[in-house]
This record gives C-alpha cells, sequence and structure tokens, in this order.
C-alpha cells in the first residue's frame, strides 16, 4: 500500500530557534511516523540533516538568496510538488502559507512584526517600516486555505483573528507542554505533554513544547 505523504517545509530555516523547531519535528516523525508516512522535508540545504536516513530531502539553496526565490518557490513551483506527492498534511514552519494541494494544511506565524506599534522613534528606520508592511501582506497571502494557523501566544491568536478574520477555533496557540487534539474541527487540550508531534490515529495531534 501507498504511504500517505507528510510535506514540511522550512527552505528559509537555518540557524537560531526556529531551525531547532526544524530539528525537533525532524527528530519526532524520524522516530514516529516514517514507518507510516512518506515524510518530505523541504530545507535549505539537505546535508544540514545526515541524521534523518528515513526522510526524504528536496533542497532549496536560492531560498535565502532574496525573496524573489521564495514567493517563486511558495506561489508556483510548490504547487507542482504538491500535486506529485498528493500530502496529507502540508505544514509550513515558517510565516508564509504557499499555493498547494494538501487534505489538511496548517502554517506556523512566528514573526509578530506585524503587530508591533509604530512610534516615533520607529520611523528613523524605514526598513522596520517596510517589514512590518510587507509581513502584513505575507500573512494575509492564502492564510484562509489553512486548516490551522499556529502561533506563539494568546495576543497573536487575539490579533491574526482581527486583522485577518480567522475563526478562533482555527488558531492554534503553541503554549509548551500543550496538546492540541483536533477532529472534525473541534479542538481539546491536554497539557501533560512535552514534545512537538505532528502525528494521524484517525485524528490529528498537534503537540507543541518548541521554546525554552
Amino acid at each position: 500500500m501507498t504511504k500517505k505523504a507528510i510535506v514540511i517545509s522550512a527552505i528559509n530555516l537555518r540557524s537560531g530557534g526556529t531551525l531547532t523547531i526544524l530539528q525537533e519535528c525532524l527528530k519526532f516523525v524520524s522516530k514516529n511516523l516514517t514507518e507510516r508516512y512518506k515524510v518530505v522535508a523541504l530545507v535549505h540545504k539537505k546535508d544540514m540533516f545526515p541524521q534523518f536516513k528515513d526522510i526524504e530531502f528536496i533542497e532549496f539553496p536560492d531560498s535565502v538568496k532574496s525573496y524573489f526565490f521564495r514567493i517563486y518557490y511558495e506561489y508556483f513551483y510548490f504547487k507542482k510538488i504538491s500535486k506529485k506527492l498528493n500530502p496529507y498534511l502540508w505544514i509550513s514552519l515558517h510565516d508564509m502559507t504557499p499555493n498547494v494541494i494538501s487534505k489538511i494544511k496548517a502554517v506556523y506565524c512566528h514573526n509578530p512584526t506585524p503587530f508591533c506599534k509604530i512610534s516615533l522613534k520607529a520611523l528613523k528606520e524605514p526598513k522596520f517600516i517596510l517589514f512590518n508592511l510587507f509581513y502584513k501582506y505575507i500573512y494575509k497571502v492564502n492564510i484562509h486555505t489553512n486548516d490551522f494557523v499556529i502561533v506563539q501566544q494568546e495576543w497573536l491568536r487575539e490579533k491574526f483573528s482581527q486583522m485577518f478574520e480567522i475563526p478562533k477555533g482555527k488558531i492554534i496557540v503553541a503554549y509548551p507542554e500543550t496538546e492540541i487534539l483536533i477532529h472534525n474541527n473541534t479542538l481539546e487540550l491536554n497539557n501533560n505533554k512535552e514534545k512537538t508531534i505532528f502525528i494521524d490515529k484517525n485524528f490529528l495531534f498537534v503537540s507543541w513544547s518548541i521554546f525554552n
């Protein structure tokens, strides 16, 4: 029987805390899911992850050269990949909601910049203002095509719901040691888990413990 596919999109995660999130995600997937699923990770460079022999990596070295490449991959090229892989779950770990075909789609939005107030001091930093406006647009594109949007804090859930008119039931707050059970578009919380997981056993479980 052909395995269902899970796609983990993380072509822009290369260092720091976001790379740690990707590493922990891959560890869990490698340990728990690769026997049942075909797992494909889209990354900047696949030689950064030599320990994961049971995960298929597709690398995009040009993804960090400019936002032109990021936009091309997310909104055009990834649709071709999704048609080929026919994924059960596509999860994007870096803010942008790609134009893909998948039974379940989720995006992790970790940049709070669009919700920061622009002070008089910030007016001296035009790059910050442009980045603020740019991220509002980036978040908005395709966001309603997601089954779930994952954020870091409750206040971000409020902001995403207000700014993008997303039902709060579709916005998961990634509190440490919290398991979210998603079934038929309802959520139940269990605060006894410690690992980051993406797993389906008739349900879709998403448990996040990603910040120290």
